[in-house]
């Protein structure tokens, strides 16, 4: 089922690129250390290949937060520390 981004471009829902940005979304809303945990399990099961595609996505979708946040947040005070970016990468 077709539906639409921020560019106005179709993205199909039931593509395997859906559903890796829904992963990483969904990975991104949990603490950093469950995070890590979850990478370990993808690499188990997927290899490394996989886990390198699945943190590859959640850079693309934390840029993708971090932008819009900033965006909406310009007009706040400078004084907020900048995002770090220490988010999910473990000492593997």
């Amino acid at each position: 089922m077709p539906t639409e981004n921020g560019d106005q471009s179709a993205i199909d829902t039931y593509s395997e690129a859906w559903r890796a940005e829904c992963e990483a979304r969904e990975v991104l809303s949990w603490k950093l250390a469950d995070r890590r945990k979850f990478l370990v399990k993808v690499e188990k099961h997927r290899g490394l290949e996989g886990r390198q595609k699945l943190e590859e996505e959640l850079i693309k979708q934390w840029n993708l937060r971090t932008k819009q946040s900033n965006t909406s947040s310009q007009t706040q005070a400078s004084t907020q520390k900048p995002r770090q970016t220490e988010f999910i990468l473990s000492s593997s």
